[in-house]
């Protein structure tokens, strides 16, 4: 029989605790996102939830944490980031045609 859920996303529940119901106010703070955006995902399915006899939406902890598991990216690599720019030097000729996109000549006319 295969297994609901991923040995990963098991072993993380069962060490936070996340077998435990919370309310939606409750998922937006473990999420840190607003309530309304909570509201609109589980009103898009985008988050498990379960209805309850008195009309109250709960989560399980494990339901947002599969949401957060499937919402990973891999981070932006960032540019080079330039010599510090607070201080004043004189700039060779290529890091300028480099920096604007104009050859030597245009430069030069300018």
């Amino acid at each position: 029989m295969e297994q609901a859920f991923s040995p990963q996303l098991c072993e993380i529940s069962g060490s936070m605790g996340l077998y435990q119901r919370l309310t939606t106010q409750e998922a937006s703070l473990f999420l840190r996102c607003p309530l309304k955006t909570i509201e609109q995902l589980i009103a898009q399915n985008k988050i498990g939830y379960i209805y309850l006899p008195n009309a109250e939406i709960e989560s399980f902890g494990y339901m947002l944490l599969e949401y957060m598991l499937d919402h990973i990216t891999e981070p932006v690599k960032q540019a080079k980031k330039p010599q510090s720019t607070n201080q004043e030097r004189i700039l060779r000729l290529e890091e300028v045609t480099q920096m604007v996109g104009l050859s030597r000549t245009t430069l030069w006319r300018i």
